[in-house]
């Protein structure tokens, strides 16, 4: 039935009643607000877990930093995200060790996102239904949960909030040409930058915008965009002293040996999982690994050529206006992956992660709307009834997810259950263990991860060395250990440890010079008693 013979229908008439409703300044936020509360609902009693431990309460930890500190050191060796940063260093002075209140602060930043995304695709749009249709299923789609369940994805909330602020800019100042509002989006473009790598992607972004909403208006990408490329050559530029970041080039520019075929096929498995996972939401995890080779090469190749024929006629046919764009704005998120996929090759094998795309996806969930939309003027009640069993059905999904992130014994096994190609969920595991002093049973799991992907890390030498001293393997806990004081020569955790297995030894000389050192590094610890 179409809709001129369905349009005075009982049901349609609520229909645009519901429009009207949604058009009003405060029902939407009101209703995605309590939308995401009830998706997120029993997130709220997850505990600390994994890189929570690290990122928070470990040495380099930002519970012992300063504010200054925060912006004078890189974390743990590995990254330099001050602006991402600075909320866990404030939850930490508000909520110490009491895991609700970051969680609380975790959704507010994640409803947040909903809203702005919300304002993005009514300005661009100015449809305020598909607006609000758009941010209800980024809201509720569980692909989105890491950042309400993980405490630390308050990073990734933050480059994301950046982003989105640095567009909505952009796009305000191409329409009144005030100053204020295009430095507004330069400064946070700058914040997003150094809150998370993947935000030097936003040029291309405005640039899409740019060819797609302003053309022949007079507005240049190359004057208007050509400051955000400087910046990112001088940001580029003053990372190279990180010693994680100058591997990870040296990783990516190390590929050149490898079979350009089987990069292709991995990186094609890859994307193809978290497409795969927009559309089947379950079984979702923050990392997916996936085996370096060609398995699955020729059905992902017609899949892709597939999907870029849909994309191409898409492209043909709207040409130009925001519907092109916010399909540019998904297939734009793509560009990254082939670098940071294999950014840690060869130490591990290649891998994806969603949240790297949890700015670019926003155009996903807009031609989902679409899509209802469609439906639901083609025929209301299949329309509306469709619309509703995906929200339910989306938010059923999600609770299913948050019960996985109950705590680290049970996200690791759920880890493992799925995907074994990554040493972080062995290491959790390994480490619930040792915290109930079941040294054997965590020494074998540390073993386990490190036989089945051959990689060894500085904490899981460190634990699995500590581990084996315990139980009494001496020479093989003492190759560990010097092995970890390799990787981390100012690891304070591998130098106490060092210290109980001279302690244990009889040389109290040699254990007082290791707990004097972990003093030294760590003065707030709660290992002093072991100087007695």
């Amino acid at each position: 039935m179409n809709m001129r013979m369905h349009g005075n229908s009982p049901f349609f008439k609520q229909f645009r009643l519901a429009d009207s409703f949604l058009n009003s300044p405060w029902a939407a936020p009101a209703v995605l607000f309590s939308a995401c509360l009830i998706a997120y609902l029993n997130s709220f009693a997850n505990n600390f877990l994994l890189d929570d431990h690290i990122v928070l309460f470990g040495q380099q930890g930002v519970v012992h930093k300063s504010f200054f500190q925060i912006f004078a050191h890189d974390q743990g060796g590995d990254f330099y995200r001050p602006v991402g940063h600075l909320p866990l260093w404030v939850c930490s002075r508000l909520f110490a060790g009491h895991v609700l209140g970051y969680h609380i602060f975790n959704f507010l930043l994640f409803f947040l996102i909903v809203f702005l995304f919300r304002k993005i695709v009514w300005h661009l749009s100015s449809d305020k239904p598909l607006a609000f249709w758009a941010a209800l299923l980024y809201a509720v789609h569980p692909i989105n949960g890491f950042l309400v369940n993980y405490v630390t994805a308050s990073i990734i909330a933050t480059f994301v909030l950046c982003m989105q602020g640095s567009f909505l800019y952009f796009v305000k100042f191409s329409d009144t040409a005030k100053k204020s509002d295009y430095a507004l989006s330069l400064i946070l473009f700058v914040l997003a930058c150094f809150s998370h790598e993947i935000a030097v992607t936003l040029p291309v972004f405005l640039m899409a915008y740019l060819f797609f909403m302003k053309r022949g208006q007079g507005l240049r990408p190359a004057q208007f965009v050509l400051p955000y490329f400087v910046f990112i050559v001088f940001w580029f530029m003053g990372r190279m002293h990180e010693a994680a970041f100058h591997r990870r080039l040296y990783n990516i520019f190390s590929l050149g040996h490898i079979k350009a075929l089987a990069l292709v096929s991995t990186w094609m498995n890859l994307t193809g999982w978290y497409l795969s996972k927009l559309f089947y939401p379950v079984d979702i995890l923050f990392l997916w690994s996936r085996k370096y080779g060609l398995d699955g090469f020729f059905p992902h190749v017609i899949v892709l050529c597939v999907l870029s024929a849909a994309f191409l006629y898409a492209f043909l046919k709207w040409k130009q206006g925001w519907k092109p764009l916010m399909l540019a704005v998904f297939l734009i998120g793509f560009l990254p992956t082939f670098l940071t996929c294999f950014g840690s090759m060869p130490f591990v094998r290649p891998f994806i992660e969603p949240h790297w795309f949890y700015f670019s996806q926003i155009g996903f969930f807009v031609m989902a709307a679409l899509l209802l939309k469609a439906v639901i003027r083609k025929n209301a009640w299949i329309g509306g009834g469709l619309a509703a069993g995906v929200v339910v059905l989306l938010i059923g999904c999600c609770w299913n997810y948050n019960a996985q992130w109950k705590g680290q014994e049970t996200y690791s096994r759920y880890w493992l259950s799925l995907n074994t190609g990554n040493l972080t969920p062995y290491y959790g595991l390994g480490r619930v263990y040792m915290d109930r002093g079941d040294y054997s049973k965590a020494a074998h799991i540390f073993e386990t991860g490190y036989r089945h992907l051959h990689v060894l890390d500085l904490d899981l030498a460190a634990d699995w060395g500590h581990c084996l001293d315990v139980l009494g393997k001496t020479q093989k806990a003492s190759d560990l250990l010097y092995t970890a004081k390799l990787m981390g020569p100012r690891s304070a955790i591998t130098e106490y440890y060092i210290g109980l297995y001279f302690l244990k030894r009889g040389r109290p000389q040699l254990a007082k010079q290791a707990f004097q050192k972990v003093m030294e590094w760590y003065p707030d610890n709660h290992w002093n008693m072991s100087l007695n």
